[in-house]
């Protein structure tokens, strides 16, 4: 492991959350929020008063773009 690695990370880290404020919408950065708490699909949607199929499609939007991005 490097000194350095520390920082790398953070960068990273802070890429990716540069990627998701200018790549998702604010619906999708909701979404986002409660989904990396790891909050239920059908949680989020009562939190958010939406179907569950919004919120899967939604995060099926998210994924798609942030794996774009990255490039992977």
């Amino acid at each position: 492991a490097s000194f350095l690695d520390p920082v790398v990370e953070e960068e990273k880290a802070e890429e990716l959350l540069s990627l998701i404020q200018t790549e998702l919408s604010p619906y999708e950065r909701q979404v986002f929020d409660l989904y990396i708490q790891k909050i239920s699909t059908s949680e989020i949607a009562e939190l958010l008063g939406r179907d569950e199929k919004s919120i899967q499609n939604a995060i099926g939007r998210m994924l798609v773009k942030l794996r774009k991005r990255l490039g992977r």
